[in-house]
């Protein structure tokens, strides 16, 4: 593991405009995915605990995304909710791969009996910042999920009205869209929910199916045929 992360060069500050850092960083998490488990107390000299991973991915590249698509206050600018959606499920999952690494991060309480836990130290402003930041999205996201079931009902009216198959399909297609939009939003809120507690509870068995997963899984089904979710694939 500690090749991989020599590898990944993750003592280098983030650059979005660094194509090379960017893919040699994706290559070396997907060659240390199989070693990513959690470490626990009565286990601590199986795999690794990749909490070096998740803190550079915390601490230089979610925050190039979060501080515009996840502010702490609302803003003027439109919000791209399936850019927050992707980001919730990222945190989930690696959280859930190394939940002891949240707590420096985020001020949570979670306990594994390593020293990593920092229990003793205080992140509360990092745990403010955060909620802060959940609770935003999460009116942002009532207030669009209320909009888009209006833009529902009108969409069913104007299928009853419609005469040609062109109007039709043309209004089908704007309520698979409005689905699509009102299925995202569900997943953020799913999302944010347990994030609220100190000791929270990660989702990683895959309730939530973002539209990013989705894309994917389809994509596989047809062309690999490798199961996409339950199986690492390497097929894109």
């Amino acid at each position: 593991m500690g090749i991989i992360e020599g590898q990944a060069d993750l003592d280098v500050q983030f650059d979005v405009s660094n194509e090379d850092h960017i893919d040699r960083l994706i290559s070396c998490l997907l060659m240390a995915l199989p070693f990513f488990v959690v470490r626990t107390a009565f286990d601590v000299t199986r795999g690794a605990s990749g909490s070096e991973f998740l803190n550079y991915l915390n601490k230089h590249i979610i925050p190039v995304f979060d501080k515009k698509y996840m502010p702490r206050r609302k803003t003027a600018e439109e919000t791209n909710f399936t850019y927050v959606e992707c980001l919730l499920f990222s945190f989930h999952h690696l959280a859930h791969k190394a939940p002891n690494a949240t707590n420096s991060l985020c001020d949570y309480k979670v306990v594994t009996g390593q020293p990593s836990d920092r229990l003793g130290e205080d992140f509360l402003e990092h745990y403010k910042d955060f909620t802060e930041r959940l609770s935003s999205v999460e009116d942002l996201t009532r207030a669009t999920m209320k909009k888009l079931s209006q833009g529902m009902a009108e969409h069913n009216k104007a299928m009853s009205a419609a005469k040609s198959d062109e109007a039709k399909d043309n209004i089908k297609t704007q309520k698979q869209n409005t689905m699509t939009g009102l299925r995202t939003c569900n997943n953020i809120l799913a999302m944010t929910k347990p994030l609220h507690s100190t000791t929270p509870s990660f989702i990683g068995d895959r309730k939530c199916q973002p539209f990013l997963e989705r894309s994917y899984k389809t994509f596989c089904a047809i062309q690999c045929k490798c199961n996409w979710g339950e199986a690492t694939c390497y097929c894109s």
